[in-house]
């Protein structure tokens, strides 16, 4: 293949670089540390939220960690070393609920 039709192969592929195109920064020694998820909990809809954070109070020994009228989030007795389960429920009329679900699994089997 004459040198012609391979250069502006290797161009767009990235392999050379543009003439006058600036270059990508180098790595930095020290990379940033990564990210960790410090919680993972279920977003339980119901009307019943009141009640739901009451039996999860009262059944399972779970404190309040934050409360409005539309949400609370609750955490269980820690395990061990480790800290306990972490739950949260949310009133169903509350904007920030999708209307639909979340993938085609859920409209599958729902």
């Amino acid at each position: 293949m004459p040198m012609s039709r391979v250069l502006p192969i290797l161009l767009l592929a990235g392999a050379l670089p543009l003439p006058g195109a600036a270059t990508a920064p180098e790595p930095p020694d020290n990379p940033p540390s990564t990210v960790r998820v410090r919680d993972l909990y279920p977003l339980i809809t119901t009307p019943a939220m009141t009640a739901a954070r009451d039996f999860h109070v009262r059944h399972f020994g779970f404190r309040v960690l934050f409360e409005a009228n539309w949400f609370v989030y609750l955490s269980g007795p820690a395990d061990g070393d480790g800290r306990g389960a972490t739950l949260a429920f949310m009133t169903p009329d509350h904007p920030s609920r999708r209307r639909e679900p979340r993938s085609s699994m859920a409209k599958a089997c729902c």
